[in-house]
């Protein structure tokens, strides 16, 4: 799970009528040879504080 104050993984996004959750800045590339994605950068998505309130909540860490 990611840390609730650097990626913003509750709010709704999507594109051509796909849903999806969260804002991410990471940049991925698939590897032909290994058949799988590589991270080339990972480029956190600061949260505000409503998004922060309600992660610390969905993740059970308001201790943190």
């Amino acid at each position: 799970m990611r840390a609730a104050d650097y990626d913003d993984w509750v709010t709704e996004t999507g594109t051509a009528g796909i849903p999806s959750m969260g804002l991410n800045g990471d940049i991925l590339v698939w590897n032909h040879v290994t058949k799988r994605r590589h991270e080339l950068s990972s480029m956190g998505i600061r949260v505000n504080r409503q998004t922060l309130q309600k992660q610390l909540e969905m993740a059970g860490q308001w201790d943190f």
